[in-house]
């Protein structure tokens, strides 16, 4: 008999960074494949069990998809470390989500090893696993229209997927149906997700893993906005203060930033502007003189990314030192375009909002001009503290799709 498994999943598709929350865990991968021929035979003898306890860092698949060309493929963090050529989304104005095929590879490979490992936890004997899955994902606000959205939901929707999940001397069939995909605009998710951070909405909560992520981040998320305001708010505030805001999102990736408008947790279509800025802008810059300076003659985006995320590396410093002026002109740009947009609606926001991986490494240049502005258009300036400026969309999408609403959604699909 084979294992059936119910899945819930918020999937954010970075350009850099795949972040997806499966039934409450976090996995946190490079978004980049390797397509080979064939596993090498030493692979394939190796004991299994060490690859499945790690088998996110160790992904080595076979997938067969209407979506996707079949083929055996390295996944993330084990395809950095293969030597193999690398596949990412395009940094610039050839980025396209739904016309990439990192999506939908990545995605049903994570989901797959997730099952694998958790099928096995539970039944040592099976090798053969149907999981069934309700996801939410993301476009970002530039690429979010009718046909963007129906185009990526058919990828997951339109068929099933079979996933062979390779950990060493054994293997798992993975069978993948996505019963129900939701696509939502970028910065929806994390608006749904501050609106949840209240001790109420936490309470009236026993999703899978939803409940602790939430108690865990309502501690010290908005510690920094209430010590920043601690004089001109009436009181320390929770989630509850988002809830009719109106909010300039500043959403800083690697090779886009998105600057929506939300009301509550709906976008203002007049307002879907994005710029091709972000850290990935400064990496290409510099990333030939770093590899010349370091004698490297192969070194990915990814692998830069893990040296400046890195401050123990040997080659920290020197790549921060190269990256100074190519952040600074992107902060610089980022800056003007949010001061357009806020201009642009009179001025009629209630919270700047700044996130997303790039906000991390653009703080330093970004922070006190954004306070400046906000005290000059009347708004509140919520800069996401580091710890979850990564993982807060992933985890919104997880929110909603644990939410009445996904569930609705669902029912009036079927």
């Amino acid at each position: 008999m084979a294992t059936d498994l119910f899945l819930k999943v918020g999937n954010d598709i970075g350009n850099s960074e795949h972040d997806i929350v499966i039934n409450g865990d976090i996995i946190q991968q490079p978004n980049v494949f390797a397509r080979i021929r064939n596993f090498p035979d030493a692979f394939l003898e190796m004991d299994f069990n060490p690859i499945l306890s790690d088998i996110h860092n160790n992904l080595a698949v076979s997938i067969s998809s209407h979506s996707v060309e079949t083929g055996n493929y390295y996944i993330g963090e084990y395809a950095c470390n293969s030597g193999q050529r690398l596949h990412n989304i395009e940094v610039g104005a050839d980025n396209s989500k739904v016309d990439s095929d990192v999506i939908v590879i990545c995605t049903l490979s994570q989901i797959a090893a997730f099952s694998a490992k958790k099928a096995y936890q539970e039944n040592k004997k099976e090798s053969q696993i149907n999981t069934f899955v309700d996801m939410t994902t993301s476009l970002p606000v530039t690429q979010y229209n009718k046909k963007s959205v129906a185009s990526l939901t058919d990828k997951f929707m339109g068929g099933t997927h079979i996933v062979k999940v390779f950990c060493g001397n054994r293997s798992f069939d993975v069978t993948i149906k996505f019963e129900f995909v939701k696509v939502l605009p970028e910065s929806v998710s994390i608006v749904f997700y501050l609106q949840s951070l209240t001790n109420a909405a936490i309470e009236n909560t026993d999703e899978l893993g939803l409940k602790a992520m939430l108690d865990n981040d309502f501690k010290d998320i908005f510690k920094e906005f209430n010590d920043l305001y601690k004089d001109t708010l009436p009181s320390p505030i929770d989630g509850s203060f988002f809830i009719d805001k109106k909010i300039q999102h500043g959403s800083i990736g690697e090779g886009t930033t998105e600057y929506p408008q939300t009301k509550g947790i709906v976008f203002d279509p007049n307002f879907i502007h994005g710029t091709n800025n972000g850290v990935g802008h400064a990496t290409k810059d510099i990333l030939d003189t770093f590899m010349k300076s370091k004698s490297l003659i192969k070194f990915s985006r990814q692998d830069f990314s893990k040296v400046i995320k890195d401050t123990k590396h040997k080659y920290h410093e020197d790549a921060m030192d190269l990256m100074e002026i190519p952040l600074e002109n992107q902060a610089a740009e980022i800056f003007e375009n949010l001061k357009d947009e806020v201009r642009k609606s009179n001025n009629d926001v209630d919270i700047i909002s700044i996130h997303g991986g790039g906000s991390i490494l653009m703080r330093g240049y970004l922070f006190e001009k954004l306070i400046e502005f906000s005290k000059k258009v009347g708004a509140y300036l919520f800069y996401v503290p580091q710890k979850y400026a990564v993982t807060l969309e992933c985890k919104g999408m997880y929110a909603f799709v644990n939410s009445p609403i996904f569930q609705q959604l669902k029912k009036k699909h079927k």
